[in-house]
């Protein structure tokens, strides 16, 4: 909510700016080109991100889903360093080892049988 919140008075600040400088962004001034790769990236990364999402809590409980969510960070990282030649620093390799890391312990500890003996009923 907060981040929708925040687009809407950047959006708007913008277009406070465009008018205070005589140039008003309008809708036809973005090209065909603009638009479809807007629509291109919400499809990429929001529609089949959370159908993948969805699909995936169908098929295991959320607590272990939400383990998984902290790997988004890493992902798109990797992903910078990989596709579009970015260096990383030590901190951010560090960073990502971290999460890696700390998913895998999690993953790791749901898996194991709980030590508890069960209540007499």
């Amino acid at each position: 909510m907060i981040q929708q919140a925040c687009a809407l008075v950047f959006a708007l600040a913008l277009f406070a700016f465009g008018h205070l400088t005589g140039s008003p962004p309008t809708v036809t001034t973005v090209s065909v080109w603009g638009w479809l790769s807007a629509v291109t990236s919400g499809v990429l990364y929001y529609a089949i991100g959370f159908w993948l999402y969805l699909t995936g809590l169908q098929r295991i409980p959320a607590a272990v889903a939400g383990i998984f969510i902290n790997l988004i960070p890493v992902f798109g990282i990797t992903a910078g360093y990989l596709l579009l030649a970015e260096r990383l620093t030590s901190g951010q390799w560090l960073g990502c080892g971290i999460v890696v890391v700390a998913v895998s312990v999690a993953a790791f500890l749901r898996r194991q049988p709980s030590n508890s003996a069960e209540p007499a009923a």
